[in-house]
């Protein structure tokens, strides 16, 4: 907590953690791409239950990786080979339009430039 939070007479929020909390154990557990692309939404809300991240619903959380995989694609292309099955299926089965429009705009990054 800030100083200015501790003797500001107007700050009459309270503050619900003193301590800050470590991070769910498996709240951050899946470190690469193969991993985030198979989870499913029960794993996900398993997975993020006890974190921060449990505010974040599985829609926007598909939209973000599939927005995250798109600016990797552009660092490492050569990520888009070894992915290029896992993210077809994710815009085939994808529910939300928002996700799905992410997913196709990742396809695209996948294709070499002219084809």
């Amino acid at each position: 907590m800030c100083i200015r939070d501790r003797i500001c007479p107007f700050n009459t929020k309270p503050v619900r953690y003193e301590v800050p909390r470590e991070l769910a154990p498996h709240a951050a557990s899946l470190d690469d791409w193969e991993q985030l692309l198979d989870e499913t939404e029960a794993e996900y809300k398993l997975r993020v239950k006890v974190s921060s991240l449990s505010r974040v619903k599985p829609a926007q959380w598909r939209r973000n990786l599939a927005i995250a995989l798109t600016n990797a694609l552009t660092d490492a292309p050569e990520l888009g080979a070894r992915l290029k099955e896992r993210v077809q299926a994710r815009w085939e089965t994808e529910t939300d339009d928002v996700a799905r429009a992410e997913w196709a705009r990742c396809l695209t990054a996948l294709r070499p430039i002219g084809n």
